[in-house]
């Protein structure tokens, strides 16, 4: 991606530490991961300093009613279902942060 740095977390607890450390401006998450779900590591980044307004982008392949209602508890989350293209992810992307993706 033009005009990205991007980091990469294979675990929840990783993803934590990774966004108190690179301050990011945006979090692409997926939903399930080893260690915490996506859910659970948005909750505790959102209680880091400097960290509470960052857009998350929660991707997942799960269709259950209750995922996507869990989702919209979360202010700030767009929600990317599996399988996607570049596209609809840049659109995301654009969404979440509320400005046109370089």
């Amino acid at each position: 991606m033009t005009g990205a740095e991007v980091f990469e977390a294979e675990t929840g607890q990783q993803a934590v530490a990774a966004a108190k450390e690179k301050k990011p401006d945006l979090i692409l998450i997926d939903h399930v991961m080893p260690e915490m779900n996506g859910f659970d590591a948005i909750k505790i980044i959102r209680h880091e300093p400097g960290l509470e307004a960052v857009p998350f982008v929660m991707i997942t392949g799960n269709y259950e009613v209750q995922t996507l209602q869990e989702q919209e508890k979360f202010s700030n989350c767009a929600f990317l279902p599996k399988p996607y293209t570049v596209d609809q992810l840049m659109s995301t992307i654009e969404v979440a942060l509320d400005r046109p993706f370089p």
